[in-house]
């Protein structure tokens, strides 16, 4: 067997692995949150796993907007209805809420006795209960009898008033320019690209499903923004790298008028692409798009080489020109290796 046969088969038995590897491997993320500065303290702990997976992470703002305020409600409205059923939301709020069915959340109903300074003496307790029986006298049916047998203090209405994001009207979100407005909380963490993604599509679908042609549909959060981000990389990387591939291969085929050595120069691109992606992929546990992207860049500096070959063999043979130019490329590699790390 030949010297250059043993070569391509050690290439391409490389190229199988690599393949193989990113095939298995590679997970591509495009969380922001990788960008912050380090953590230093406690406090940045806690911010940056808000902000990643946190319950504001979580929610995304639907805004519907229509010819008129009633057309915006009840679209909103039937989007609600639809998306409640959908599994991936694990809440759908427009501002209005049933005071039969509503419930608190368990960490509040668990934890309720630990939330405030209490008075548990024989005397605070009954001075509680008095209370409780003056609030019965005017009403209040099961519910808040229910209630105060758990919670004869009250703790629980007065942690959910101090929590509450907004004053609970009970009737529909509307801003002021008359679009209805919807929180989705969604069962996914916003780092969960693909989670967000199908949601959002659940919310078009929806939207698709209920609305008129009149009428439009906005979808904001750090869900939508991941989201947005994630195709904004990709399309833009397709894209120049479409542009630049193209315009290289007409530079050299002009050049060179021989299209075959354009197409051989792709081999040494192909190999940089997958042995530099897949050292990152065995290194790291997961590839951030925008560092995916910065990489197409410096192929730009390893398609140099086979440009210079080709240069110097238009006089020569292939072999006689690789050993002339060997060192003062081997002293380019280098240095630019040394630059670059």
């Amino acid at each position: 067997m030949s010297p250059g046969i043993r070569r391509s088969i050690v290439w391409v038995t490389g190229a199988a692995i690599a393949v193989a590897v990113l095939a298995t491997k590679l997970h591509l993320s495009f969380d922001l949150s990788a960008f912050f500065p380090k953590q230093t303290s406690l406090t940045h702990d806690v911010l940056i796993e808000q902000v990643r997976t946190g319950p504001a992470s979580r929610l995304l703002v639907i805004g519907v907007g229509g010819e008129s305020h009633e057309q915006a409600i009840d679209v909103a409205r039937d989007i609600r209805l639809e998306l409640s059923a959908d599994p991936i939301f694990t809440s759908i709020s427009n501002g209005e809420f049933d005071e039969n069915n509503a419930s608190s959340p368990a960490p509040i109903r668990d934890h309720y006795l630990i939330m405030r300074d209490l008075d548990f003496s024989q005397d605070g307790l009954a001075s509680a209960i008095d209370a409780r029986l003056r609030d019965l006298a005017f009403g209040g049916g099961a519910a808040l009898v229910d209630l105060i047998s758990r919670d004869p203090f009250l703790v629980t209405l007065d942690v959910l008033q101090t929590l509450a994001p907004a004053e609970l009207s009970g009737e529909p979100w509307v801003s002021p320019d008359g679009v209805a407005v919807l929180l989705a909380e969604t069962d996914a963490a916003a780092i969960d690209i693909a989670a967000q993604a199908t949601a959002i599509d659940a919310v078009h679908a929806a939207f698709r499903a209920t609305a008129s042609d009149n009428q439009t549909l906005d979808v904001t959060g750090v869900g939508a923004f991941s989201v947005e981000l994630q195709e904004t990389i990709r399309a833009e990387a397709r894209l120049r790298s479409i542009l630049a591939s193209a315009a290289l291969l007409l530079i050299l085929i002009v050049i060179f008028r021989n299209i075959r050595l354009p197409l051989l120069s792709a081999i040494p691109l192909a190999s940089g692409f997958l042995a530099g992606l897949t050292l990152v992929t065995l290194l790291f546990d997961t590839v951030h798009g925008i560092t995916l992207a910065f990489g197409f860049t410096l192929l730009g500096i390893a398609v140099d080489y086979p440009l210079h070959l080709f240069s110097h063999a238009r006089s020569d043979t292939g072999q006689n020109a690789i050993r002339r130019i060997w060192p003062t490329m081997r002293l380019g590699v280098l240095s630019t290796m040394v630059a670059y790390l």
